[in-house]
């Protein structure tokens, strides 16, 4: 299954304020052809609640025209303590492909962040995932001991039994896995239809809520 890549450099405040401050001077320097900062930008952005004035950048990149193609949104995250894209913005359209944006991703992360990352080490997610990439083992397995043995036109007792194992077993991992990709995950590994797939991923995001809700009383 296709995603949208992500881009992550751990590091400390001091390292990321190092980082950026090494970022403006070449992006202002010697950066080459097709990237920019968006200065209207950052003076918009600085000092609110996600963009922290030293810890971030926005970067304009240029179509081969000179136009505004897309503009990255880099940052700093102080409870994660690393520096990640927090998004991919068209200038020209409406929203950008996944095979766009990666394509941006990978750009700025040649062209703009190797240069000056020194011994920072960054890392880029792959832009292919299947579902056992996303959950535990034993969760996997209890999706596909539900999947194998399912009615998929109308769950018996047996199956709801088993799709609440796997609804359960998300539940204690702590992961985050939204309701999105389940649905991803059934149709396009399982070959579940997309109908049913969708009222499945209801029950597990209402199920999930239910966990949460009797937990914390």
């Amino acid at each position: 299954m296709k995603r949208f890549k992500d881009l992550f450099i751990s590091c400390s405040k001091d390292q990321a304020q190092a980082f950026f401050s090494r970022l403006t001077s070449y992006l202002s320097s010697s950066c080459p052809d097709g990237w920019q900062i968006d200065d209207d930008r950052m003076k918009r952005f600085a000092d609110g609640i996600c963009f922290v004035s030293g810890l971030f950048s926005c970067v304009v990149r240029f179509d081969g025209n000179k136009n505004p193609y897309a503009m990255v949104s880099l940052v700093y995250s102080e409870d994660e303590h690393r520096i990640w894209i927090s998004n991919i913005v068209p200038c020209q359209t409406s929203q950008l492909s996944m095979d766009e944006y990666n394509e941006v991703l990978v750009k700025f992360a040649s062209e703009i962040v190797d240069p000056v990352k020194l011994d920072l080490t960054c890392v880029i997610t792959k832009d292919e995932f299947t579902g056992k990439d996303v959950m535990p083992e034993a969760s996997w397995q209890k999706l596909e001991s539900f999947d194998a043995l399912a009615n998929r036109t109308s769950l018996h007792p047996n199956d709801v039994q088993r799709w609440h194992q796997f609804v359960i077993s998300i539940f204690h991992s702590g992961i985050k896995l939204y309701s999105d990709t389940v649905i991803r995950i059934l149709c396009e590994e399982f070959g579940w239809d997309r109908e049913h797939a969708i009222k499945l991923a209801m029950r597990y995001d209402d199920e999930l809520d239910l966990l949460r809700e009797y937990v914390n009383g």
